[in-house]
């Protein structure tokens, strides 16, 4: 599909989304956190590294989008906001994933998304492995490259944590058209099934939702081959809560 018939679809099936996709339940939308100043000023400090890397890493996944044919998506979301950050920080605290500020690391205070077409098949894998060699060559540590492509749960797409020379990390994941539509679609459900204020049946309930939704999704060729893409990769599937 070219790329700017691709770009239309995306947008059209996007104002669809908004209007279809089930609004949240009240109460259970919202996690009641008391940000502590401490936690903002981390916050604030991890975003500052972040804007001072941006610039530069955006210019050259903007270069390798144009050199391999494929598309950036998302870039206004290039950096968290100060106060999405903080929350993140926050509940990790309060779930007990970090004992203090410290501790705490966030991968995805800079992420991008490659989006990448399954035409011809086998062209995404070959991509996203390109993608990745090069960023490698170009002295970027990929430290993790989860494949989340096999069938039957809420998710689909690699979702990859890379380090900069000195070892700040940031997110890169690749999506097709057809998961980045899902994902976009079913993006408020995920945010409500993963609250901890959700119960048990109810986030059952949105994850038999949302994996129905995700077996539309044409899984790419090639993509569920083990180490296919890259080295530090490893096949993921989100279990049933």
């Amino acid at each position: 599909m070219p790329l700017r018939l691709s770009a239309l679809l995306l947008l059209a099936l996007s104002l669809f989304a908004c209007h279809a996709a089930e609004p949240a339940r009240s109460g259970s939308a919202t996690l009641d956190l008391s940000i502590a100043p401490e936690t903002r000023a981390r916050a604030a400090e991890i975003l500052e590294v972040a804007r001072a890397r941006e610039p530069g890493l955006t210019q050259e996944l903007q270069a390798l989008a144009i050199r391999e044919q494929v598309r950036l998506h998302g870039l206004q979301h290039r950096l968290k906001t100060q106060k999405s950050l903080a929350r993140k920080i926050q509940t990790y605290l309060v779930q007990g994933k970090a004992a203090s500020l410290s501790e705490v690391v966030i991968n995805d205070s800079l992420r991008y998304t490659f989006l990448i077409e399954e035409e011809p098949p086998g062209h995404y894998n070959q991509v996203a492995r390109t993608i990745l060699s090069t960023l490698e060559s170009s002295g970027y540590r990929v430290i993790q490259v989860k494949n989340y492509w096999p069938r039957g749960d809420s998710y689909a797409g690699l979702n990859c944590v890379l380090l900069f020379s000195d070892g700040f990390p940031w997110e890169l994941q690749f999506h097709t058209m057809g998961s980045l539509v899902a994902k976009q679609e079913g993006h408020e459900l995920y945010k409500t099934m993963r609250l901890p204020t959700t119960g048990r049946r109810e986030r059952r309930r949105i994850f038999d939702r949302l994996t129905e939704r995700w077996n539309w999704v044409l899984i790419p060729e090639g993509i569920l081959v083990p180490l296919s893409v890259h080295s530090t990769e490893v096949l993921k599937k989100y279990s049933r809560p």
